[in-house]
Formats: C-alpha cells, structure tokens, sequence
C-alpha cells in the first residue's frame, strides 16, 4: 500500500515537473520572439532612415483647377487673416471661395503667385513628397501656387 501511494506521489511529481518545463519553454519562445522582433523594427527603422538619406524630396500636384480670377484680401491684419480670393467656373455658375477656406491648413506665407505663360490662370495645390515609394514618413510640407499670366499682377502701393 506505502508502494502505490509513492508511486501516485511520484507521478503527480513528474507531471509537475513536465508542466513546469513546458511553461519555462514557452516564456522562452515568447522572448525570443519578442527580442527578435524588436531587432527587425530596429533594422526596418535603419532602413528607412538610410532611405530618406539618399532619397529627395518633390513638389508634387494633388490638385489643379483652372480659375478666372484673383485677389487679394484687405492688407490690414495680421498673416492669419490674410487671405486670396478666386473665382472657379463649376456647373451651377460662377463660385467665389477663400483660400483660408479651402485650404485652411496652408498659411498665406505658402501661398504664391507665379506669372508665366499662361493664357488660362490656374491654381495648383502640391504636397511635397519622398521620391522613393517604400519610404512610409510623410513631410507635411503644402504649398498653394496660383500661374496667371504675365502682365496681371497689380502692385497697389500706398503712403500714409
């Protein structure tokens, strides 16, 4: 009787100790997995500032409207409530927006005017990007640039 109730005892030690050896097993995967892909975030990190380093940087044009005509706002104020107006042609008529209203997240500083040859006048809103496509990091560079033709700004000077 002594010999069965030790061979009980025993074999819920072994089972214990099986358990035991199994959950030491699976903390050590669970480290090593968790080492392991903290080393790939590193290297993919590395990667990407490598990428940046040798990849430039471009304006490019999201969006592009054709418009029929520009000004400014009053020159009083200050750079946050200086804004242009421009006229678009849409199928209901003519519409009259702001650039503070409908790009509100670009500031009057990054808003240009360019005189080229143009005969139709035109606005063009860019972002500037990575020219390489595997680069993820976005710049948050924006720019609003409107090409009217040569000859049509007007510079409007007074002295008080």
């Amino acid at each position: 009787m002594i010999t069965n109730n030790s061979k009980v005892v025993l074999d819920l030690h072994e089972s214990s100790v099986i358990a035991l050896h199994l959950f030491i097993w699976f903390i050590s995967i669970v480290i090593i997995l968790w080492f392991l892909f903290g080393v790939f975030i590193f290297f993919e990190d590395m990667r990407e500032k490598k990428l940046i380093r040798c990849s430039r940087l471009e304006w490019f044009t999201i969006e592009q409207n054709d418009i029929l005509s520009l000004q400014s706002s009053d020159e009083n104020g200050s750079d946050n409530d200086k804004f242009y107006r421009y006229a678009l042609s849409i199928e209901q008529g003519i519409q009259i927006k702001q650039t503070n209203q409908t790009f509100p997240d670009i500031p009057i500083s990054n808003i240009f005017i360019h005189e080229t040859d143009t005969s139709k006048p035109y606005y063009a809103y860019q972002e500037v990007k990575y020219t390489d496509f595997r680069i993820k990091q976005k710049p948050e560079k924006k720019r609003l640039i409107f090409f009217v033709p040569k000859g049509t700004v007007q510079n409007l000077f007074r002295v008080t």
